[in-house]
């Protein structure tokens, strides 16, 4: 279930929405968009008097666990600390930077943190978290590094570079945000897999794709175990593109790409 922002539906609506859902499924996922550019945090102030994110979460139905709010740009310490236990933190930095929003406090933030594309600026995992890592650089002033995952709970100290730290954390927290075990390589998750193909002179890291653009592409993709892309073509990409020239056609368009 996802609500764009409290700029497009009234917090009640949102919990009238959410409290029903949760008594068949408590563990469905939400999401929310909030926080995203300045004036409309104070907007919020001005209509409710709190924050947007303080606002959704002061009386969302448990368990919170399940929440994730998307973009939290402006979010305020207090915030932040209301978000630590329970709430993902999903950001989406190539639009962020795109819109001019500004960036995330996330060297603060100790729990959940996931990738979206958003506007769709980009789709593009390497260019996300290439942007989530330079940014805090670039707000900090020093390199960062990445946080160990709060789910890992120390599993993943055998990743040696900053590229897989990143991805490793990205992973488990994204599957959290979707409400999926997956994100692991591990019995009884989910078995999604992405096979990458790349020239890299150095020992196989993904400081290499994540850090060098254009160093990347994707060759195979399994979900949940079926595999759906074989050597970069999607299985449906024929399917899908003549769909999509029948539909332009229908309009008066020429389907040109």
């Amino acid at each position: 279930m996802a609500f764009h922002s409290i700029r497009a539906i009234d917090p009640r609506d949102v919990r009238a929405v959410i409290e029903p859902l949760r008594l068949v499924d408590k563990s469905l996922p939400i999401h929310a968009h909030a926080s995203e550019q300045r004036r409309e945090v104070e907007r919020c102030r001005e209509a409710y008097g709190q924050t947007p994110i303080a606002l959704l979460l002061a009386d969302a139905p448990e368990p919170r666990l399940g929440w994730s709010i998307v973009h939290a740009t402006h979010a305020t310490a207090e915030e932040i600390a209301l978000m630590t236990a329970f709430v993902t933190v999903v950001l989406a930095p190539t639009t962020e930077a795109n819109l001019g929003d500004g960036i995330f406090a996330h060297a603060a933030h100790e729990g959940f943190t996931a990738i979206g594309s958003d506007s769709h600026v980009a789709i593009d995992v390497a260019e996300e978290v290439r942007w989530l890592e330079y940014g805090q650089r670039l707000r900090h002033e020093r390199r960062m590094g990445a946080r160990p995952s709060p789910l890992a709970g120390g599993g993943d100290s055998f990743v040696r570079s900053l590229g897989d730290r990143l991805y490793a954390d990205l992973a488990l927290c994204g599957a959290l945000s979707l409400g999926r075990r997956a994100g692991l390589l591990t019995a009884g998750a989910s078995a999604d897999v992405v096979v990458l193909a790349y020239d890299a002179v150095t020992p196989p890291s993904l400081d290499v794709p994540i850090f060098r653009s254009g160093a990347w592409r994707v060759r195979d993709v399994f979900s949940r175990g079926r595999q759906v892309v074989r050597n970069g073509a999607h299985e449906r990409r024929g399917a899908v593109m003549a769909r999509a020239a029948s539909a332009l056609e229908r309009c008066g368009l020429r389907f040109g790409w």
